[in-house]
């Protein structure tokens, strides 16, 4: 397991890389001068062209690049932002625990609401409470995140004046983005549990299980829900490097300083800086969760652990 996770680590290496030459391309080729978005309209070439010279953004593509990846091996420097001339990090980590917070939130409650009534539903199926919540299912699915979180502000916080409509300061302000965030997720979880726990049920060893004179309970809970729970894992992962890359919306519509409305901002100004070191980070940490998604596989099902043991 130990050498499994060595070698996932070491393969985040080529794979920062090919993100950081890919976003730094992207960056280069659009449209738009920082030297522009910084100084203004009325600034005269002379003024633009002395500080594109400052930022270095004049010389060649692949000098500029090489010297990125140069200064991030082996000092961890990511330079400092164009437009307010701090040192990056400075900027993202002052911002990026709003977002983590928030996508982890997301992720619980979603987990929480698409599994239990998932699994719920896929026993009672055909059911009053597996056609609603299916049809609930769709409707959240289809929905878009912003509408459903303007008519959680509208609702709560203007008509009924219960929760705060804005920002991130106590716990109360967490409740409107997370459920705007958590319950259009738990929709497509809610699906793929429901569909993943009845193709499990209707398996051989569950039959010979019920006719052992087992349970329902315990088959339901440790044989069928063990094994059903694999692709939902793999579907929580990929929430969760949605949200902390895609919270864009929801941190706009809720006024939250966030990581993603950041980026927004970053590339409107072609901060090529802040835009890189962003997504290098975003990407990170979605790798890790990768990793910890394969991991977590192993102590769900005894059999991939085996298989790890063995390698």
């Amino acid at each position: 397991m130990i050498r499994y996770v060595l070698k996932r680590l070491l393969l985040m290496i080529p794979v920062l890389l090919g993100v950081a030459f890919i976003v730094f391309s992207v960056m280069s080729l659009a449209p738009g001068d920082p030297a522009r978005a910084i100084l203004g309209e009325n600034a005269t070439q002379e003024q633009l062209d002395m500080l594109n010279t400052q930022l270095g953004v004049d010389q060649p593509f692949l000098i500029r690049f090489g010297t990125f990846v140069v200064n991030v091996v082996t000092k961890l420097d990511f330079g400092l932002s164009y437009n307010s001339q701090r040192p990056v990090f400075d900027e993202i980590f002052t911002r990026f625990p709003y977002t983590l917070r928030l996508a982890v939130l997301g992720v619980i409650f979603s987990s929480i609401i698409g599994i239990s009534i998932g699994v719920f539903s896929a026993i009672k199926q055909y059911s009053p409470f597996d056609t609603i919540s299916t049809i609930l299912a769709l409707f959240f699915a289809s929905v878009p995140g912003f509408w459903f979180g303007m008519m959680l502000i509208l609702l709560f916080a203007l008509q009924l004046g219960l929760l705060p409509s804005n920002g991130l300061d106590t716990v109360k302000h967490y409740i409107l983005p997370t459920l705007s965030i958590a319950i259009p997720y738990s929709a497509g979880i809610l699906r793929l549990t429901r569909s993943t726990m009845l193709e499990t049920v209707r398996q051989d060893y569950i039959r010979t299980a019920k006719a052992k004179g087992v349970t329902e309970w315990v088959i339901i809970w440790k044989h069928a829900f063990r094994n059903a729970l694999l692709p939902v894992i793999t579907q929580l992962g990929n929430v969760f490097g949605q949200l902390l890359g895609g919270a864009v919306v929801i941190e706009t519509v809720f006024a939250i300083p966030g990581l993603g409305s950041h980026i927004v901002n970053a590339i409107r100004m072609k901060d090529t800086p802040v835009v890189m070191a962003s997504v290098m980070l975003l990407a990170f940490f979605f790798c890790l969760v990768i990793l910890a998604v394969d991991l977590l596989y192993a102590f769900v099902d005894p059999r991939i652990k085996a298989k790890y043991a063995r390698r």
